[in-house]
């Protein structure tokens, strides 16, 4: 009877230990599918925020030599007073194209155009450039990113973007905004949000979004040793 017993527990324990076994299988193969699954959602997300603005080609990157200045100016989020508060109220129940004209409109009007010393490029944070009332191309950009980001457009959708001016000869940014699909960009030069098609007289360099970093090449040429490591070619 005893032996009976002892073999019958031998028997369960040995079935519970290879259910056991069975459930931890089972539960790390669901757990490593879920996981590549993400990851392929993740990527495929990424992929449809590519930003292939003006006709370029965007390589995501992993470095570049921006990187510093970037990691400086990216997420501040100072309290808001004054105009800029008020601003805020207005815009956050408004439809998105009218939260861009608004924010650039404001910015390109509360912001006197100032460049830095020759030799630097500094660029500042929104609160910085709330506090001085100064900046120039970038500091507008970064200053209407921010405020988009308070007024509730996702950072996802709003791209920094360094570009060549094919008129002046002369490096710029600008702020360019992903709405249904489309890219929407936000310039000083003008009060107007003007979709991408519009906008003929710029050659994208590099772009900034969200924890990500792009290099721009136009009919395959991509010059990426000279600012950024790649970790994706398209």
């Amino acid at each position: 009877m005893h032996r009976r017993n002892a073999q019958s527990a031998r028997f369960r324990s040995s079935i519970f230990r290879k259910l056991a076994a069975l459930t931890v299988s089972l539960v790390v193969a669901a757990t490593a599918s879920h996981a590549a699954a993400q990851a392929a959602g993740d990527a495929h997300a990424l992929l449809e925020r590519t930003p292939d603005l003006f006709g370029s080609t965007a390589l995501l990157v992993r470095h570049s030599a921006f990187d510093g200045r970037w990691a400086s100016v990216a997420d501040d989020r100072p309290a808001l007073t004054g105009a800029a508060q008020q601003l805020m109220q207005t815009v956050r129940s408004r439809p998105a194209l009218e939260q861009l004209q608004r924010v650039n409109a404001w910015v390109n009007h509360a912001v006197a155009y100032t460049p830095d010393p020759p030799g630097e490029d500094n660029w500042a944070t929104l609160s910085q450039t709330l506090r001085t009332g100064r900046g120039d191309c970038e500091d507008y950009a970064i200053a209407k990113m921010e405020l988009l980001k308070a007024a509730g457009v996702p950072a996802q959708d709003l791209y920094l973007l360094i570009v060549h001016d094919l008129v002046k000869r002369a490096d710029h940014a600008i702020l360019a905004v992903q709405v249904d699909g489309q890219f929407w960009i936000l310039d000083l030069g003008t009060d107007e949000v003007l979709p991408q098609r519009a906008v003929h007289d710029y050659r994208p360099i590099m772009s900034f979004n969200a924890g990500h970093a792009w290099i721009h090449g136009f009919g395959g040429q991509l010059d990426v040793a000279s600012v950024a490591s790649p970790v994706i070619a398209r």
